[in-house]
């Protein structure tokens, strides 16, 4: 098995906390460290790693892309996702996409170390609040989380109007027209059944807390 480790995050002390953990828990670990997407793009094109902790929102890069990005250089690689993201919102869409676990920064260091293990072992690894989630979603026992409606850019745009991204800025993020911002966020409300930006955010912290 390899043992090489790539931790991307664009803040150092998180880095510096997560790199304690993967050595307590995988002695024999190779670790790399990447603080922005094109580092992170770069190890991965250069080498085969077994696990990647990373961020679900890194700087310079919007929401899920990275994540694709990733799985194109390096496939086999398992990849646990540590962030500040909703769970309610984000974790399906992100378990959709190939990604192995997802936990939060808030979560205790050995409940975060226990994931790195399983998810270095090949398990997946989802907490309490996921397995829910994906029980009312198989079951439809309850109401459905709307944003699982939502395109992958519909998503990584309300994303950004809820963290207060002016829509100048999103452009700029996402070289993307303002009209086509401008039709992403009225299909946003659309689809979510709400009036403003306002409201969105709302919804959101709705279902992180549910």
């Amino acid at each position: 098995m390899l043992n090489n480790v790539l931790i991307i995050d664009d803040q150092q002390i998180v880095r510096m906390g997560l790199c304690a953990l993967v050595k307590d828990e995988i002695p024999s670990a190779a670790i790399c460290e990447a603080k922005n997407p094109s580092e992170a793009l770069q190890k991965v094109k250069e080498i085969p790693f077994n696990l990647i902790l990373m961020d679900l929102k890194i700087q310079g890069s919007t929401l899920l892309s990275l994540i694709e990005q990733i799985r194109i250089y390096n496939p086999k690689a398992k990849i646990l996702v540590i962030t500040c993201n909703a769970e309610r919102v984000y974790a399906l869409r992100c378990l959709q996409i190939g990604v192995y676990g997802y936990i939060q920064k808030t979560a205790k260091t050995t409940e975060i170390q226990t994931a790195i293990g399983k998810v270095f072992a090949g398990k997946k690894h989802m907490s309490q609040a996921v397995v829910e989630l994906l029980t009312d979603f198989v079951n439809l026992k309850t109401k459905v989380n709307p944003f699982g409606n939502l395109s992958k850019r519909e998503l990584e745009v309300a994303d950004m109007l809820v963290k207060g991204k002016a829509p100048h800025e999103i452009c700029e993020i996402m070289s993307l027209q303002p009209s086509t911002i401008s039709t992403y966020k009225t299909r946003i409300l659309k689809k979510l059944n709400v009036q403003n930006v306002i409201e969105l955010s709302k919804l959101e912290e709705m279902f992180e807390e549910v």
